[in-house]
């Protein structure tokens, strides 16, 4: 089921495939409101990629709004198509842990 979820983010990443859903009743949002079926995917999903390590960027030691996970639940084969594995590494890489509904 994950890794469904996460080809058909990549699709929609890619430009292959769009889909809507309705947000639904238990929603924060209007439940009659349409979201992108690929946000709804990943904010279900992200919680499953985060690690206990913070990112900092630089120097500065000061924590960011992202969790960086490197290696913690992300393998992209060097066999993938280099634009399927940027699109990969960029939607998978970083998780924003901000406002999670």
């Amino acid at each position: 089921m994950c890794a469904h979820n996460a080809a058909t983010i990549l699709l929609s990443d890619l430009g292959i495939v769009r889909r809507t859903v309705l947000a639904g009743e238990g929603s924060p949002f209007d439940p009659d409101e349409e979201l992108e079926l690929e946000w709804t995917l990943w904010a279900s999903l992200r919680h499953c990629f985060t690690s206990d390590e913070r990112a900092y960027p630089g120097d500065s030691r000061e924590p960011t709004e992202f969790t960086e996970f490197d290696a913690f639940g992300l393998f992209v084969s060097d066999l993938c198509a280099p634009k399927v594995k940027r699109a990969a590494l960029d939607r998978f890489a970083h998780v924003y842990m901000g406002c999670i509904f």
